[in-house]
């Protein structure tokens, strides 16, 4: 036989493999391919392991050697992740192969077709460990962002063991939707002691770059808020620190904790720019909506609750003299129950409003619903003076409410009492209640009463 058709003869058995249909394993409980009976991925195997992964479907695989190489090649799509001793690894390459190292042949690894078509693989195993440069700056490791079966929330909780002198260790997280992602970072040594951290998060995609806090910095910073838009991507450092050798960081693990929260989180709040009124849809377990208004001139705002039941809300207002006011929780059961609640503001004050559903029996876990809800605002310059009641006239009724107040039957807001004050000394007496009563009788013309 020539040259020429061995040369053939061989390329056409590649093709042949190459060509070769794609086996799709079922993944039933016990069954081949399962964590119990995972896949056998041999280094001795004279042809790679091929198989196919449903959409959301996950295939578990064991390599038969230590310290060895595992190749993912001829992958139909992108969507897919290898998940092994707690590491993510996602392709990044044109071809979408993927290279990873396997330290325990004990502990099998996980593919899980992260797509909408299934994925077709072919992986093979060979001897020695590649040069892995994940976690550096160049090379940061893909985290996916898992869903808490109990709260619903995105978030990752990562461990990282780090050599002495370490630069650091580097993940990269794409944000899910627009929102803010959250980072915590904490240390210890071979002996679970306590070490020191540092940790940065940026957004690498707008071009923020977050500062480098570190564990003995006063006041502490241990958690970064970067706000996100959906796609973006934001990437993470997390060391260990010694103060006394900063540039020489000690041997140690770090671990860091991630949390995604969509626009109306604590962290990301939502904002208000037009007073209306408001549905907020929440699902199962929801921790709340959170709002921000911020005051354009001086006046009274007003958020009430629309619903007869079901709802709790809480508004904090941080004002421009420094002041920071927590407000109350109020719920649907209260008794008596308070569905509005009026704070007077200044041109440039921001309030806070916290809304959710509310189950008196199950109140640490809200329930799926909608709250309807409405925020108001009056200027001051439009508040009427004598029109305590503010209904944009004055009648009996406003006499009626001065006289509960001074009887102390009610209390009056701060909106109130600058229309009540119909004397302007600032505060309301029996002589604001003669003041409308001479209006409505015609012997004076105009409030206030000219000084």
């Amino acid at each position: 036989m020539n040259k020429i058709t061995k040369k053939l003869l061989a390329f056409f058995l590649c093709a042949v493999l190459l060509l070769a249909p794609v086996s799709a394993f079922a993944v039933e409980a016990g069954g081949l391919g399962s964590q119990e009976n995972p896949h056998a991925l041999s280094a001795s195997a004279m042809r790679p392991l091929r198989f196919s992964v449903e959409p959301g479907d996950s295939v578990w695989v064991k390599a038969d050697i230590e310290q060895a190489t595992v190749t993912v090649g001829l992958a139909t799509t992108p969507d897919y992740r290898i998940s092994y001793n707690s590491y993510n690894y996602v392709p990044t390459s044109e071809d979408n192969t993927l290279v990873f190292g396997i330290t325990d042949k004990s502990v099998p690894f996980q593919v899980t077709n992260t797509g909408t078509e299934a994925v077709s693989f072919a992986m093979a195993l060979t001897a020695g460990t590649p040069e892995d440069r994940t976690g550096t700056r160049d090379y940061p490791e893909t985290v996916v962002l898992e869903e808490n079966p109990r709260t619903g929330m995105l978030g990752a909780f990562l461990s990282r063991e780090l050599k002495n002198g370490n630069d650091g260790y580097h993940f990269i997280v794409n944000a899910p939707a627009d929102g803010a992602i959250s980072v915590s970072v904490s240390a210890t040594d071979a002996e679970w002691n306590d070490l020191g951290w540092s940790f940065n998060a940026s957004n690498r995609t707008t071009g923020i770059y977050g500062a480098t806090h570190y564990s003995t910095d006063e006041p502490l910073v241990d958690v970064e808020h970067v706000k996100v838009s959906a796609g973006d991507e934001v990437i993470i450092m997390a060391a260990t620190f010694d103060p006394e050798k900063p540039f020489t960081n000690p041997a140690g693990t770090v671990y860091v904790t991630l949390s995604f929260s969509e626009i109306g989180s604590v962290d990301y709040p939502e904002t208000i720019t037009e007073p209306g009124t408001f549905a907020n849809e929440m699902k199962n377990g929801n921790q709340g909506h959170y709002y921000t208004w911020t005051a354009e001139a001086a006046g009274s705002v007003t958020v009430e609750m629309l619903d007869a039941e079901g709802w709790q809300y809480m508004i904090n207002a941080s004002h421009t003299d420094g002041r920071y006011i927590y407000g109350d929780t109020h719920w649907s059961d209260d008794d008596p129950a308070v569905p509005s609640e009026t704070h007077e503001v200044e041109e440039g004050d921001v309030l806070t409003i916290f809304i959710a559903t509310y189950d008196p029996e199950m109140w640490f876990s809200n329930p799926a619903g909608t709250v309807n809800w409405k925020l108001s605002f009056k200027e001051a310059s439009s508040v009427i003076s004598g029109d305590v009641d503010g209904d944009e006239k004055i009648t009996t009724k406003d006499v009626l409410v001065l006289r509960k107040a001074l009887g102390g039957v009610v209390s009056l807001t701060d909106a109130e009492i600058l229309a009540g004050d119909c004397d302007g000394n600032g505060k309301i007496t029996t002589a604001d209640v003669l003041a409308i009563r001479k209006y409505l009788g015609g012997i004076i013309t105009e409030l206030p009463i000219a000084k």
